[in-house]
């Protein structure tokens, strides 16, 4: 155990939650393509969030996801119903977390464990709750709360405020580098 961390927050798609597994549902309509298509579908959801940060217009996660979703099927000429966008967007809110995920969370018993993401609440309350470990968090913090979004320092200000603690004593999980340089 890391002795000078008191609480960990850990940020949910692509460090809790495996964002590679949307192209299982993609494969469906761009076959080989699918994984382009999600990887495209990742870049412009997050560069849609820096530029509403940045722009101070803050829209839902929800709605730049789906917004992205749109850019990645037409880039690649998909002919897709709302219906079958529908479906894909509930893919993405249906992603397996990592395999090591709940053993390590294990690990953690005893330190307050918190979420913070991008991802507005009922997103992330879904996603959680759909692979069994929303009790493993004392809570659940959204970029929602603060209308915009990370690297912005607001958002990482969230767990400092709930928590109380000092930011040298939480330990932050991400696989994002632009979290580690927020």
């Amino acid at each position: 155990m890391i002795s000078n961390i008191d609480a960990f927050v850990f940020d949910a798609f692509g460090t809790l939650i495996d964002i590679n597994g949307v192209d299982a549902a993609l494969r469906q309509h761009f076959g080989h393509s699918a994984g382009r298509v999600g990887d495209l579908w990742r870049r412009k959801q997050l560069e849609y969030s820096w530029l509403s940060a940045l722009m101070g217009r803050y829209r839902p996660f929800s709605k730049l996801t789906a917004d992205a979703l749109r850019y990645a099927v037409h880039y690649f000429g998909g002919q897709l119903s709302e219906s079958q966008m529908d479906l894909l967007f509930q893919a993405y809110q249906e992603l397996q977390i990592f395999p090591e995920v709940t053993s390590m969370l294990d690990d953690l018993l005893g330190l307050p464990l918190l979420v913070l993401s991008n991802a507005d609440g009922l997103m992330l309350r879904n996603a959680l709750e759909f692979n069994a470990i929303a009790d493993k968090f004392e809570d659940v913090l959204s970029a929602d709360q603060c209308s915009t979004f990370k690297p912005h320092p607001t958002v990482y200000q969230l767990a400092v405020d709930r928590l109380g603690l000092a930011p040298r004593s939480i330990g932050f999980v991400s696989s994002n580098a632009w979290d580690a340089a927020g």
